[in-house]
């Protein structure tokens, strides 16, 4: 879509203003989702564009944003508002709601800016928001079944007291079928005249769900096993949470599309489930061992201070000051930036951490302390991996030293 200058200039403000709040919104605990749809929103009523096309700009945006938590978490926020549109669209429409949502959320699910964002997020390890919309499909698409049939409301009268109704215009034919079928089965009396609404409940045999929505459901099989696949790799969901969550999703489905293939992904699950049960967290802990001092020694002298350059310029421009993390805090900062890459679940935390001393709000001693936390805590490392790579910093980048992260302050 072409903007004029002043367009332009509009929307890249609504999206930079995003980006820019986002973090401290989130930091307050305030309600982060509000500020996405409302940004959404805004930038749909000046521009025309409609939400996916909104959301991919954010979604292209947010992606090169300074702080990877802040961008990813954006990019998963923008997932949910997509999803939870579709029930605020859906909100007034009383008949068949539960149906239009499943296939309301099927389309959403099959288009490839969805589709992009849900692999974004599996690899930045926020697969955990995909969960809350695949679980709310498989509880609607149960719901529907489970209903077995619709309610109708429709009016007669009756001005005779024997043989058919004399209807006026306004009363169709179903009105009328419907209205002999009820006195067939005992719930009216046709000898009495009178007028009145009357309800009526079908059951599944009778009113079975449109083909509409069971061929939506049926062909959209591949889709639905992309998602399933995702949340069963996604790193930062317990795998016995997976199984709990996705075999009851497998019931809800297997009605209507062919989960052989996601029986098989549960299956590899199951079998992670059982593995962690003889093997304890710490063992898996020092099989990491290795690999982050491999990881650590596989930078060059070049690449890593043009690694640490480029942060250090970005979030100094970000915040406006030019910390020093001292001479031995500056390799626990250079360290917390390599572990954050080279175990990306614990991006959050560390970003965090050093966020808050380019806002000043902590010093070196402080982050010092908060890392030695992650390491115990959250890394897949020890903490004896960490300090041999503090060790190794030290002995083998000298240029650390001069490093403007490194000054006294």
């Amino acid at each position: 879509m072409s903007f004029d200058h002043e367009l332009f200039e509009a929307f890249n403000s609504q999206i930079e203003y995003l980006l820019n709040t986002y973090d401290k919104v989130y930091r307050r605990q305030e309600d982060t989702q509000k500020l996405v749809s409302k940004t959404v929103d805004t930038i749909q009523n000046f521009t025309g564009m409609d939400e996916l096309e909104v959301v991919n700009h954010i979604f292209e945006r947010a992606k090169l944003h300074v702080s990877p938590f802040v961008g990813d978490r954006i990019i998963a926020e923008c997932f949910l508002y997509l999803f939870n549109r579709q029930k605020t669209n859906l909100e007034f429409v009383l008949y068949d709601k539960e149906e239009n949502l499943v296939m309301s959320y099927l389309d959403l699910l099959k288009e490839k800016i969805t589709k992009n964002m849900a692999q974004h997020m599996v690899e930045t390890h926020n697969g955990r928001y995909l969960l809350p919309v695949f679980h709310s499909l498989g509880d609607l698409v149960q719901g529907v079944e489970l209903e077995k049939g619709y309610f109708k409301s429709f009016e007669y009268r009756s001005t005779r007291k024997n043989g058919p109704s004399d209807y006026d215009d306004e009363v169709d034919d179903t009105n009328e079928a419907l209205y002999w079928i009820a006195v067939g089965e005992g719930e009216i009396d046709p000898s009495e005249s009178r007028e009145t609404t009357y309800m009526s409940r079908y059951d599944e045999d009778d009113v079975p769900m449109s083909d509409m929505y069971r061929n939506a459901l049926r062909f959209s099989g591949y889709a639905l096993e992309f998602y399933f696949d995702l949340i069963c790799n996604s790193p930062d969901i317990d795998d016995g949470f997976k199984q709990q969550h996705l075999e009851k999703i497998l019931i809800q489905l297997k009605a209507f599309i062919d989960t052989s293939e996601m029986q098989k992904s549960l299956k590899m699950v199951k079998e992670r489930v059982m593995k962690d049960k003889i093997q304890p967290f710490i063992a898996a802990k020092t099989e990491q061992d290795d690999s982050f001092k491999q990881f650590v020694s596989g930078y060059s002298h070049g690449l890593l201070k043009s690694t640490i350059d480029n942060i250090y310029h970005v979030l100094s421009t970000k915040h406006g000051s030019r910390v020093s993390f001292g001479p031995e805090g500056a390799k626990e900062f250079i360290g917390s930036i390599l572990l954050a890459e080279f175990d990306p679940s614990t991006q959050e935390y560390v970003f965090f951490g050093i966020e808050k001393v380019f806002e000043e709000e902590w010093g070196a001693l402080t982050f010092s302390n908060y890392m030695d936390n992650i390491i115990h805590e959250k890394s897949v490392v020890t903490y004896n991996s960490w300090s041999d790579v503090f060790h190794y910093l030290n002995d083998h980048h000298l240029w650390i030293r001069t490093h403007e992260c490194s000054r006294n302050g």
